[in-house]
């Protein structure tokens, strides 16, 4: 079934290819004639995944069973889902055997940046770069997850500058030549492109139009069109190496001072919703400051494409990070990437706080679903945001409950006299006639001079 899923994601046999081998006794998947249990993949197969762009992998379906606790699977409103109460000691450790909760003890239950039930520490690798124009991604410390795949900006050079990065791929004419014709393959003399892509044909072209006739390549946009290749050591057409229902195309022009050229193009078939692989792909530098799309020759600043991060000293991201596809600076070690790689990051800002809702406050089982969350971002010991209770008081929420998910567990006591209260403990709520119940605490905190006051009276809320 792998190997039949792997033709429907546009990847070919690995036999007759330059392909790693397998680290595996049974074998490589994509091979021609598989052994009985084959288990690992091939560059070859990696490369012609990425080639094909599937971010259709990344869209995850919508569950179509009723959630429920206890059923094995962790779902929306869940820290954990064991199974039964049976299953629970040995299926997660760090999950309570009821109630879908992590144990108090536990920071988190599984994810790439888990381990042992608690986060793994800061800087520790959790996605590495798939291609040149990928950034690799680390663990924040505070999280059970990596962080957003982030991607070079669209138009950073690559390929020591004949590609352009586009949605994360160094897309090069040389490259596709050989992803189609094999390793020996490279792009053609610019005069096939001129030549041949101005003819409109099967042999030349910038794309098929859907009565079957093919569109002619304007002269700016031959880089554009149908791959012009050189396979050494041929002569005539040659088929790709990839595909299904594969056709190759060949030809050879003479000029008057004796020389001759020839210009090699394919395609394959790998169904109605995939690109020809025949075609230049998207983003493929055809100019300076200039990459195709849709077959056509386009201008950075005419389909709004560049790198645009903030620059310091005229370095961009201060020459301690990169610029991501949303033109963000993503930086290295501990520098900030709000001052553009200039700063080094403040530790709160990456502290997560939790507050409860008024819903949760008194009157049934708090819960982190139905919590809300403000960020620290100052060095106070406060988070900077505060809830304005419908009394007119304020409710501030200490660092200490950073790690905490659950409204009940949230806030601690901390050193000397500074005390965060939580306002989850129903106890302390008459949940009776709906009304505020008051407690006199006498508690004095002092946290900074910023935010200093005495709490002589606390009212919590329904």
């Amino acid at each position: 079934m792998a190997h039949e899923m792997g033709h429907n994601l546009g990847m070919t046999h690995d036999d007759g290819r330059t392909c790693s081998s397998c680290a595996h006794s049974g074998g490589c998947v994509m091979s021609s004639v598989l052994q009985s249990s084959p288990l690992a993949w091939t560059q070859c197969s990696v490369d012609d995944i990425n080639a094909n762009n599937w971010n259709c992998l990344n869209d995850a379906p919508t569950a179509s069973y009723e959630k429920s606790c206890g059923n094995g699977i962790k779902e929306e409103g869940e820290e954990c889902d064991c199974g039964t109460a049976a299953e629970c000691p040995t299926a997660d450790p760090c999950c309570e055997t009821t109630g879908c909760k992590l144990k108090s003890t536990s920071q988190c239950g599984d994810g790439p940046c888990c381990s042992n039930c608690q986060f793994k520490a800061k800087g520790t690798s959790c996605r590495a770069v798939a291609t040149e124009c990928d950034i690799a991604e680390s663990c924040n410390g505070v999280s059970n997850l990596c962080p957003e795949d982030n991607y070079l900006a669209d138009g950073t050079d690559c390929n020591s500058t004949t590609g352009y990065c586009y949605a994360g791929q160094c897309r090069t004419h040389e490259s596709q030549c050989q992803y189609l014709f094999g390793s020996t393959a490279v792009k053609a003399q610019d005069a096939c492109w001129d030549l041949v892509n101005t003819g409109g044909d099967q042999y030349g072209n910038c794309g098929k139009l859907s009565n079957g006739t093919y569109t002619v390549c304007a002269t700016a946009d031959i880089l554009c069109g149908k791959l012009q290749c050189t396979i050494p050591g041929s002569s005539g057409a040659v088929l790709p190496v990839i595909g299904n229902s594969k056709t190759g195309t060949s030809v050879t022009t003479t000029f008057s001072n004796g020389t001759t050229i020839s210009c090699n193009g394919g395609d394959a078939d790998f169904g109605d919703d995939a690109p020809s692989p025949g075609l230049t792909a998207d983003g493929t530098k055809c100019g300076t400051q200039k990459m195709c799309l849709s077959n056509r020759c386009r201008s950075f600043s005419e389909i709004s494409v560049g790198v645009s991060c903030g620059q310091v000293n005229g370095q961009t991201c201060a020459g301690r990070g990169y610029c991501n596809q949303d033109n963000q600076c993503v930086c290295r070690d501990n520098y900030d990437p709000g001052s553009n790689c200039e700063n080094t990051v403040n530790e709160n800002a990456l502290l997560t706080c939790y507050k409860c809702s008024d819903a949760d406050a008194c009157g049934g089982t708090p819960n982190s679903a139905n919590s809300t969350t403000e960020l620290c971002t100052s060095n106070e010991q406060i988070c900077q945001v505060v809830r304005l209770a419908r009394t007119g008081q304020t409710t501030h929420y200490t660092r200490g409950c950073v790690y905490k998910t659950s409204c009940t567990e949230e806030c601690q006591t901390t050193s000397g006299d500074t005390k965060c209260v939580d306002c989850c403990q129903t106890s302390r709520c008459n949940t009776g006639n709906g009304e505020p119940t008051t407690e006199s605490s006498g508690i004095k905190t002092t946290i900074s001079a910023a935010y200093t006051f005495t709490l002589s009276l606390l009212v919590l809320l329904f």
